[in-house]
């Protein structure tokens, strides 16, 4: 795969490398960058997945706030400062019914990468990258209801995202 850096295990692993070796894999990257692709691709080697931003969306609905990329972000970053920068690892953690073939989309910080380092000792790191003009024609392709819709807003949410 394009752009892909495989953190903790060779960049030529195979699924069935995947699937015999490794327990949780954490997946990082900026928005559009293809984190689900990769998480497609592991879920085929039998892990089961999980989305920090789903677990996100799932905080935002039940304190009903707008569906919009910028009151989303608002609503995570108030979590961080109010429960630690790592809320959302713990949060979305509470979901893992079995850390063995778990890959988690979604780690933004150091402290989350900590906090997942406490809770699993075998755990791979994968970081996919993209540059912006690919991510601004995933996304607005992929059309999601609360993803960014200009690159204005797609840079606006680049800084807000690197903390």
């Amino acid at each position: 795969m394009q752009g892909l850096l495989h953190l903790g295990f060779d960049p030529q692993v195979s699924l069935y490398d995947i699937q015999c070796g490794t327990e949780m894999i954490i997946v990082t990257g900026m928005p559009g960058a293809g984190k689900d692709e990769f998480v497609n691709i592991v879920k085929e080697a039998g892990f089961h997945d999980l989305h920090m931003g789903n677990t996100v969306k799932e905080f935002v609905i039940a304190n009903g706030i707008e569906m919009t990329d910028k009151a989303i972000g608002t609503f995570a970053s108030d979590e961080r400062n109010k429960h630690g920068m790592d809320i959302w690892a713990k949060r979305t953690m509470e979901k893992v019914t079995d850390n063995n073939k778990t890959i988690i989309d979604g780690l933004r910080n150091y402290e989350e990468l900590q906090y997942f380092k406490k809770i699993e000792s075998t755990i791979s790191v994968v970081a996919i990258f993209a540059n912006r003009k690919t991510r601004l024609e995933r996304i607005l392709k992929r059309d999601r209801i609360d993803d960014i819709r200009s690159e204005k807003e797609l840079i606006e949410r680049d800084n807000r995202e690197q903390f």
